[in-house]
């Protein structure tokens, strides 16, 4: 199987009712430099070695050569503009699996698989600031560096896993082991105007070199005590091994080794009390050990702010408990969530001061810290209700909650879903109007006040109709038809750098060989 893909994308226009002030310099509702162009190809082959054993090979490829980082070239909710260019320059992911399976009868092992992977991610970043910044509505009156910032950075990933799968009696189990290597390497430039490119005296945003390794050790029983009752039982062993190289440029925040490991354990319970429906409940611990990106990194956040390393971080550790109901019967289907996560040690991004630049603007020094304990909760729901073969209505909703103090979790959403009917009266043609909402989110933690993507008096909800469409017009190629924001309403994602687009028109053409 091959497939090849290539999008290109046009500059965002936004609705109607837009603010000049938050899209400046942009002076109408085109928004400059937001289009970007996207290439990726993807491959999937299977050999058949013999009657139970066959090697897959996967292969992905995607490349962005360049797209900006619109945060940092409008002034949003902050007091000024702060760069000329920002964005990435290329954003780049290559990924090749290769697979060997192998299956057994009347034996103790149903099952085995070995995976050998590599992975490379380029996320290469350009950045001209304004030695002076310009505010609304002068633009004219910025002065720009002379310089610009130029950042090659590249994670290179092999990964190697082994799993088995045995029955014994009513247990099914899952084990294996999985080893993952990740080296990073990282250099950053600056071209001047004048004298040209010479390297960065600040250093690159990671220590070239570094490495994050995990390991893995897991086993899960899946255990049917009767057709109605199941249990999934696991436990989990995770060590990391983290290696920062010394640096001249950095000598108290480099040159570290330091290592994690944790013991987490989960169990799931599913009854299904009639054959339409069934409880689900779970509840589970979690582990994440600090990265290179939160022990490590240097330079600019968010559009204009500052980053300081911690390598005196430790593990993020998780409590959670979920469950809910699903319901499938022959003219209604739904589900119903509701989640608990505790979390000690939480890690997060603190603001531990600001620097005034030289042009007199302030940035925001951050770092990555274990803040407090923090309970986040939510509950999310779906319903389809069938009135006839041809005619459905569905929702969805989704709310979430951090209990204070939410001092530094940020970009918590707002309760939102999609509510539409669907309308089919053959297999393949269908019409389905539909409204994407969401409600004002107005608890904004310390750090979202600083954040220039955020209204400070909270992110307005807004309701956006649209309507999709599709039509076969031959047994294998499908004619589809997308009508976006049909009354061209301003609105904005929570946390996201500009409004959304206004009425838009998709076609496509969705054909089968």
């Amino acid at each position: 199987i091959v497939g090849l893909t290539y999008r290109s994308f046009g500059d965002i226009t936004i609705g109607s009712n837009w603010d000049p002030k938050v899209n400046f310099p942009n002076i109408g509702t085109t928004i400059g430099r937001s289009g970007y162009e996207y290439f990726s190809g993807n491959l999937k082959t299977q050999v058949s070695l013999a009657e139970n054993q066959t090697f897959t090979l996967t292969a992905q490829y995607s490349r962005i050569p360049t797209v900006a980082r619109q945060d940092g070239i409008i002034q949003g909710y902050g007091s000024n503009v702060a760069s000329v260019e920002l964005g990435f320059s290329p954003q780049g992911r290559l990924f090749v699996l290769g697979e060997y399976k192998a299956t057994f009868k009347n034996t103790w092992l149903d099952e085995l698989r070995f995976q050998l992977g590599y992975q490379q991610v380029q996320d290469d970043r350009f950045q001209r600031n304004f030695s002076t910044r310009p505010s609304f509505p002068n633009y004219s009156l910025g002065v720009t560096s002379s310089n610009t910032s130029l950042e090659s950075n590249i994670s290179n990933l092999i990964g190697v896993t082994s799993v088995a799968k045995s029955t014994w009696g009513n247990n099914r189990f899952t084990y294996g082991v999985e080893s993952y290597f990740d080296k990073v390497n990282a250099a950053r430039n600056i071209r001047n105007d004048v004298t040209g490119t010479t390297p960065d005296p600040n250093g690159s945003r990671y220590v070239d070199g570094s490495t994050f390794n995990q390991y893995g050790v897991f086993v899960q029983d899946e255990i049917l005590w009767t057709p109605q009752f199941n249990t999934t039982l696991g436990i989990r062993y995770s060590a990391v091994d983290v290696n920062v190289p010394f640096s001249a440029i950095r000598p108290g925040t480099s040159g570290f080794k330091t290592s994690f490991s944790a013991v987490t354990a989960s169990a799931s319970f599913l009854y299904r009390f009639i054959p339409e429906a069934e409880l689900v409940f779970n509840i589970g611990q979690g582990f994440r050990a600090p990265n290179i990106n939160d022990l490590a990194a240097v330079g600019e956040r968010r559009a204009s702010d500052i980053n300081i390393p911690n390598p005196s971080l430790n593990p993020e550790k998780v409590f959670s408990v979920d469950g809910g109901l699903k319901w499938n019967a022959a003219n209604f289907s739904g589900e119903f969530y509701g989640f608990w996560s505790n979390y000690s040690d939480r890690i997060n991004s603190v603001s531990i001061g600001q620097q005034v630049n030289s042009d007199g603007s302030i940035s925001q020094l951050l770092q990555t810290r274990n803040v407090a304990k923090l309970t986040i909760w939510g509950i999310e729901f779906g319903s389809r209700y069938r009135f006839a073969p041809e005619l459905s209505a569905f929702v969805t909703g989704n709310f979430t909650y951090g209990e204070f103090p939410i001092f530094n979790e940020t970009s918590i959403p707002p309760f939102n879903g999609v509510i539409g009917v669907r309308y089919e009266p053959n297999p393949g043609t269908y019409i389905e109007p539909y409204l994407r909402y969401a409600t004002l989110q107005a608890r904004l933690s310390d750090l979202d006040l600083t954040d220039r993507r955020i209204n400070p008096n909270g992110t307005p909800g807004f309701g956006i109709l649209n309507i999709r469409a599709g039509l076969p017009i031959s047994s294998n190629t499908t004619l589809r038809l997308n009508l976006n924001n049909l009354f061209n309403t301003s609105y904005r994602e929570h946390a996201t750098s500009i409004d959304g687009p206004g009425f838009g028109v998709n076609i496509g053409i969705d054909a089968q060989f």
